[in-house]
């Protein structure tokens, strides 16, 4: 009795830890309108999708891949764990899956090698269920008609899982080699190495916590030249504009610091004013000269600053101390001043500036 009891414990523990990891990473699916058959209709949120008798118009934006009733989402997955949930209720006929291995030349090319080699999915027609991964096609036997499908992905270990989502019903899993182990390989063939794939906009993700000690083992395994007594690093964050260097940088120091992005107050908003006075001066982008009605530009930062409060009537009042008792002044409210022009630099106010 005691073991039996014990094995509901534990099966009881696990299925816990699933369903707690299902929903901490469940996740809203956006479609891509411009992907979609003429006969489909995106609501405005991007979320739900409707058959439409009348053919819409095909914009030149449109990239419809295959000749069935489909859509693409606009999401990709680069690493770790996703879960999403797909409503289907009575429809006859439905198809949900995922695309790992292919570009879009080959999807126009062939619809074929879409559907059939590039694509793990599950399928609903005349109450029949199937579940596909390439060439390999399994019927499901499922006793009550799905109205949701929950669909799990893991890429560190390989996986795709369908799921009854009303029920959290595990309905088929299969281990996929998706592309980033083929990227790796051809990484590999040209010389680089060393390779992570993250996702810096999850809270956790588990390839950021492996890039400090990777970092680490890399410099305490190169060649120090001398200088092993130095046990301090400097580290360079290189990339290309927008292509997520403070999002990395902002995940590492959530990590490794538990701090997220540094806030203004910490550096000193005065500093932060003075450095993007320099850069717009710099680029001769002197619109805050009229907007803050300067006579002329100016690399006085306090002198600007100035000049914003009173513009703004950002002041407040202070107590001085004199040989005839207090009084009270109105003196420039610098840091209010210097948070004006710090938001107006940001919101392209005081011209399109990129400070990569």
């Amino acid at each position: 009795m005691e073991t039996v009891q014990h094995l509901a414990e534990g099966l009881y523990k696990a299925v816990f830890q699933i369903t707690r990891r299902l929903w901490a990473n469940m996740k809203a699916i956006h479609l891509d309108a411009a992907t979609a058959h003429p006969n489909l209709e995106v609501t405005a949120d991007l979320l739900e999708v409707r058959w439409n008798k009348i053919n819409r118009q095909e914009s030149k934006d449109t990239e419809h891949v295959t000749t069935d009733y489909s859509i693409l989402a606009k999401e990709s997955l680069i690493s770790g764990f996703h879960y999403w949930e797909t409503a289907v209720w009575e429809k006859p006929y439905w198809l949900i899956g995922l695309s790992y291995e292919c570009n879009s030349k080959d999807r126009a090319k062939n619809a074929t090698t879409f559907i059939n080699k590039t694509f793990c999915y599950i399928y609903h027609g005349n109450g029949r269920y199937l579940v596909c991964n390439g060439s390999e096609e399994t019927v499901l036997a499922v006793e009550k008609r799905i109205q949701k499908v929950g669909v799990s992905v893991d890429l560190e270990i390989g996986t795709v899982s369908f799921y009854d989502a009303d029920t959290l019903r595990l309905l088929h899993l299969f281990a996929v080699e998706f592309l980033a182990p083929n990227l790796l390989k051809q990484l590999e063939r040209d010389g680089v190495r060393n390779v992570l794939f993250t996702d810096c906009l999850k809270q956790s993700d588990t390839s950021i916590k492996k890039v400090i000690p990777h970092v680490t083992a890399l410099i305490e395994n190169a060649p120090r030249f001398h200088r092993e007594e130095n046990r301090s690093y400097c580290l360079m964050v290189i990339g290309v504009p927008n292509v997520g260097k403070s999002s990395l940088i902002n995940a590492l120091r959530r990590t490794n610091l538990k701090k997220g992005t540094i806030l203004d107050h910490l550096v000193g908003e005065d500093i932060i004013a003075d450095y993007l006075l320099f850069t717009l001066n710099r680029l001769q982008r002197f619109g805050y000269v009229e907007r803050y009605d300067l006579e002329a530009p100016s690399n006085d930062i306090q002198h600007v600053l100035k000049c914003i409060a009173v513009k703004l009537g950002k002041t407040q009042r202070v107590k001085a101390i004199t040989g005839v008792g207090d009084i009270t002044v109105r003196l420039p409210n610098y840091t209010a001043a210097a948070y004006n022009f710090i938001r107006a630099f940001r919101k392209g106010e005081l011209g399109k500036v990129m400070l990569d």
